[in-house]
This record gives structure tokens, sequence and C-alpha cells, in this order.
């Protein structure tokens, strides 16, 4: 394990990392938390649709990626497009895609409005 702050970067158990006020998640446990499989993460990630930590200053060298709450919902929402709506992989890219777009939409309407 590297030299770290404790103050605000930690281990928090084998796995989990509070670095920088974000909790981060090691691969294995991305894959229990998600209940998605390695090859499906790693697929999300060559088609840009979670985009990991490749490495933590506090965590050993060979430890990464990395995998933000963030990653996690949008990992599992990817498990419901697939296993619950049957969608194939070019239906995923089209539905996250949108739905980042959605997103960004109405967060220019809401910045707009105030």
């Amino acid at each position: 394990m590297s030299n770290f702050d404790l103050h605000n970067e930690k281990s928090l158990e084998d796995g989990y990392y509070q670095y920088k006020g974000i909790t981060y998640y090691s691969l294995e446990i991305t894959t229990s938390k998600t209940r998605l499989g390695r090859t499906i993460v790693e697929r999300c990630v060559s088609y840009g649709i979670v985009t990991p930590v490749p490495q933590l200053e506090i965590a050993a060298p060979d430890e990464g990626p990395f995998y933000s709450e963030a990653d996690l919902l949008r990992l599992r929402r990817v498990r419901r497009l697939i296993d619950e709506l049957g969608l194939n992989w070019a239906g995923v890219e089209v539905v996250m895609r949108l739905t980042d777009r959605l997103e960004q939409l109405q967060n220019e309407v809401t910045r707009l409005r105030h």
C-alpha cells in the first residue's frame, strides 16, 4: 500500500478506497455490486459508457482500475437495459447517449431559469 494522508485518502477495506472525497471500488467489488460480469464492465469501458480511474495513488500499483459511485449507477442502468429491456449493445449505446444528452439539456434549462 502506498503512503497516503489519513485525513482525506484511505483504504476503507479491500477493494474500497476513499480518495479526494470520492469512494472508488476495485473491478472485483464493482462486478459484485452491479451483478455484471467482468467482460461486460470492460465492454462498457471500451464503449465509453464508464470511465474508470486507472490507478489511485493510495492503492497498490496492480490494483486498478477503480470505479466511482457514478460509474456503478451507469453500470446498473446498463444491466437493466440488457436484462430487463432486452436491448443489444447498439441499443444500450443509443439509450445511454440519449440519456446523457437529456440530462445535459435538463441541466441547461435549470441553469437558464436561474
